[in-house]
């Protein structure tokens, strides 16, 4: 595939899955044996995915995913998008206890993340916090 049609693989990956919440989309658009390289841990095959995305929409049920740019080279795309909550602001402790999982792999307000797109599937991604003002490693 083209980096244009790898960047359109990449903006459906968003839209569908995380904003439609399209569980088949993962499958569609994600290898069998993808791996996701994420800050706490890293995400290996599509029903991994699928149950760190549950617990993570568990956790921010009113998510939704803006992707603000993108650039494409050969298979490799980087995305750089922000997401936003608009869920209840009186969460209680018991609450926050539930979702603490997945606080712990919270992006910063805008992130990048790089997308590895092979032939028509989505082979791998990483995403990398900024660490007290450090560049992403």
């Amino acid at each position: 595939m083209n980096p244009q049609q790898n960047t359109q693989v990449a903006r459906r990956w968003f839209e569908e899955v995380w904003n439609e919440r399209r569980r088949e989309s993962v499958h569609e658009l994600a290898h069998p044996e993808s791996v996701g390289h994420m800050e706490h841990a890293d995400v290996r095959k599509r029903e991994d995915f699928l149950d760190f995305q549950a617990m993570f929409l568990n956790a921010f049920p009113d998510l939704r995913v803006v992707v603000e740019d993108t650039a494409a080279e050969g298979e490799n795309v980087v995305v750089r998008w922000f997401f936003s909550d608009n869920g209840p602001a009186n969460r209680t402790m018991e609450d926050i206890s539930l979702i603490q999982p997945a606080l712990n792999s919270v992006p910063e307000p805008s992130t990048l993340i790089l997308l590895s797109i092979g032939t028509a599937a989505l082979i791998g991604f990483s995403r990398r916090r900024k660490i007290g003002g450090a560049n992403p490693v």
